[in-house]
């Protein structure tokens, strides 16, 4: 391969930050450690920020998906709810497996 048509030859190239990696290069090039403190103030003792659950085809909250829903299991289409792990489970298999929906977070 040629190197210079390689991208990391060009003069200048700056890898694009992107995923897990994407504060690394900004905290390296303000001095700091990767996953060092920053300037925001750690949550008030005793609460916690209200995880919200978002359907695992479209990614929306419950009260805006438009998907088809029934039960990941058992495939019934009655009570179905969405779940933390992005799936519509029914109350039955829900309180089998002890899966929680949003209101009982």
């Amino acid at each position: 391969m040629n190197a210079s048509r390689a991208p990391a030859a060009r003069k200048g190239f700056v890898a694009p930050a992107s995923g897990r990696h994407r504060g690394v290069l900004s905290q390296m090039g303000a001095g700091l450690k990767p996953g060092a403190a920053t300037s925001r103030a750690p949550a008030p003792e005793g609460t916690m920020a209200r995880k919200i659950f978002l359907c695992c085809v479209c990614g929306q909250p419950e009260d805006r998906c438009q998907c088809d829903r029934y039960c990941f299991l058992c495939h019934a289409d009655y009570s179905v709810r969405l779940t933390e792990d992005g799936q519509y489970y029914c109350a039955d298999c829900r309180e089998a497996c002890d899966y929680k929906t949003q209101d009982a977070v």
